[in-house]
């Protein structure tokens, strides 16, 4: 299953997102402040409901 479109709401700072369509390549872009974290954070709260997925993009420690 491919992430194609994304929609936050009431998350943090963002109250209503609208529809974010998610490409090969997608770019968020604002100002201070303007909830591009909290939208990837948001997005890193979803899991996928394939079996066979693998989540080995989140690293186990970070370097000092």
């Amino acid at each position: 299953m491919k992430l194609i479109r994304a929609h936050a709401t009431n998350y943090r700072n963002i109250i209503d997102s609208n529809p974010v369509e998610i490409g090969q390549s997608t770019c968020l872009v604002g100002k201070n402040e303007a909830g591009k974290s909290a939208f990837l954070k948001a997005l890193e709260g979803l899991h996928s409901t394939d079996k066979s997925y693998v989540d080995d993009v989140a690293p186990d420690f970070y370097p000092a």
